[in-house]
């Protein structure tokens, strides 16, 4: 796993309560958190956890921005500085609230977003994390050794999560964003919240599967007849991993 230092610029959690048949509920913070080592930790935590995941999902903002307005909002606080980030937070809670109702999710959770300058120098980049967290109960010793209940946020509950390079979306590079795939509906839902476009994407990264797949089959010098069974395994093999939004593992095919 890549090691990249974190300076986290701007913090905020708000709550999405989803009780099974019941429309989703928002309880939402007022200002900014305190950016400080928990802080950082929060973020390192949600960067680390995001890293290990191999099921991701990448491209750039849809153009239609009526029908998904964060590359709208991200452009009136990044670059024309005329919406806080906590008003920025709000709209996308909102946003997350509403798909959340129609795609009838059954789990709710933290809602963290924050800004955050990742490496240094002339090769960091200027990001926006999101993500819906769970929460699990724990224990913790009080400072006259009591045992207490405590909650916390559980990683291993992450939801949904993305991450939008705005240095590279700034830029006009080709793909900008990515987000956490899963089975079902998985992190479909969030890809709609986010805004994201894989389909050019995914259209040339399969032509370069596909390029790759014939360089092999040729530098084999495979009969025809096991060169086509070679092909056809792979082009059963990737169907079952799209239909799954599961990573491609190339020792596999």
């Amino acid at each position: 796993m890549r090691t990249v230092e974190h300076h986290v610029t701007h913090l905020i959690v708000h709550t999405l309560v989803k009780d099974a048949g019941a429309p989703a509920r928002l309880f939402l913070r007022d200002a900014l958190c305190a950016l400080d080592g928990a802080a950082l930790r929060l973020v390192e935590r949600l960067s680390g956890q995001y890293e290990s995941r191999s099921a991701k999902g990448f491209g750039r903002f849809e153009e239609d921005e009526e029908t998904f307005p964060l590359a709208r909002w991200l452009r009136e606080h990044v670059i024309d500085d005329a919406l806080d980030f906590v008003a920025l937070s709000r709209q996308f809670a909102e946003r997350v609230q509403a798909i959340a109702d129609e795609e009838e999710l059954e789990h709710g959770g933290h809602l963290i977003l924050a800004r955050v300058r990742e490496g240094t120098g002339e090769g960091s980049a200027d990001c926006l994390w999101a993500a819906l967290v769970g929460e699990a109960d724990g224990v913790a010793i009080s400072g006259t050794l009591e045992v207490l209940d405590r909650s916390h946020l559980d990683f291993a509950a992450l939801h949904a999560a993305g991450r939008i390079d705005l240095s590279g979306w700034r830029r006009g590079d080709e793909r900008y964003l990515g987000f956490l795939r899963g089975r079902g509906k998985g992190g479909a839902w969030f890809k709609r919240v986010l805004g994201c476009s894989d389909v050019m994407v995914a259209l040339q990264e399969t032509k370069k599967l596909v390029a790759t797949l014939d360089r092999f089959v040729d530098t084999e010098q495979l009969t025809p007849a096991t060169r086509d069974a070679v092909l056809e395994r792979a082009h059963d093999y990737l169907d079952t991993l799209g239909e799954a939004g599961a990573p491609v593992v190339f020792e596999e095919l």
